[in-house]
């Protein structure tokens, strides 16, 4: 509860606060006060000392983490040598500048550094303290308690923090490819190169294509190659559907006449060289050649189902 000690004082009169405070105007009924009076309050805070602990809980010796205590008075000192650092900086700046209306700014600037640097003392002393301190157990870290707990200092052992379930490594994604793949509707694959330097491996490196198969690429014009995963000898009569794909992914993929007839070249991929010096994508033929004419007007069905496979 807060009890309120009323004193009355008058507003005009210049005499003591002594005077002040025993001023009794007259209890009477036809009294007539020319002075007003002006009610003077002063707060008496009659809570109890277990209102006014300090927030930091009473804990025991052993239920201190010494580790934590230290850190948290090395942040401490940190913070504080900081908030000194900008107080005598803002001090600087307003003397250089000072006006009679900062003078007052000032004083409370310099009272505040004063301040700081007696709590950066004090924290200096009880880190000096804990460098000696084997345990929180030990009857020296008792000693200190008082002193954590009046500069509120807490350093309490914090539960371990429970485990959550396992995370499940993704796997690692498949090494890039040097060419995109479909399926002909006979089940052969088709694989056709990405770009210019990928079609060199596509068509000269043995991991992605064997001597046997059959190579494509349209006549004429730049664009991607195109390998044919089959090593069939008649593979133009035994899958001319296959072919077809193949052809009409190479036309696509090029820089051919997208509205027309593309001739695209068919041959082995062993006949498919690379010339030393050449630049990216360019290749040399010597061998067997085939021509397979496609006509992009009526091959947009056969296209369509290449494109929407996954």
């Amino acid at each position: 509860m807060i009890h309120f000690l009323t004193l009355l004082v008058p507003l005009f009169r210049t005499n003591s606060y002594n005077q002040m405070a025993h001023y009794t105007p007259k209890r009477s009924s036809c009294f007539h006060n020319p002075f007003k009076i002006m009610p003077r309050f002063v707060s008496v805070d009659s809570t109890s000392n277990e209102e006014n602990k300090s927030p930091i809980k009473d804990f025991e010796p052993g239920q201190w983490n010494l580790k934590n205590v230290r850190d948290e008075v090395n942040r401490k000192i940190l913070r504080t040598m900081k908030k000194i650092s900008n107080a005598n900086e803002k001090l600087s700046k307003m003397e250089k500048s000072i006006t009679g209306t900062d003078k007052s700014s000032s004083f409370q600037i310099q009272e505040e550094i004063l301040l700081l640097k007696s709590k950066l003392d004090s924290f200096r002393k009880l880190d000096d303290s804990l460098r000696v301190t084997k345990s929180a157990s030990s009857k020296e870290f008792a000693d200190i308690i008082p002193t954590l707990r009046l500069l509120e200092i807490s350093g309490n052992a914090t539960a371990p923090q429970e485990r959550g379930p396992t995370k499940v490594k993704a796997k690692p994604s498949a090494p890039r490819l040097p060419y995109f793949k479909y399926i002909s509707e006979a089940g052969i694959e088709i694989r056709v190169g990405r770009g210019a330097e990928d079609n060199d491996e596509l068509s000269c490196n043995p991991l992605h294509r064997d001597g046997s198969n059959w190579w494509l690429h349209v006549a004429g014009f730049s664009g991607s190659h195109v390998v044919i995963r089959s090593s069939d000898d008649n593979i133009l009569t035994n899958f001319k559907e296959t072919v077809i794909d193949a052809a009409l992914l190479a036309a696509v993929n090029s820089k051919a006449n997208q509205s027309g007839r593309v001739a695209v070249t068919l041959t082995r991929c062993q006949y498919v060289t690379k010339p030393h010096g050449a630049k990216a994508g360019l290749v040399q033929i010597r061998g067997d050649i085939n021509t397979i004419n496609i006509d992009m007007r009526t091959d947009l069905k056969r296209l369509d189902r290449l494109q929407k496979q996954p």
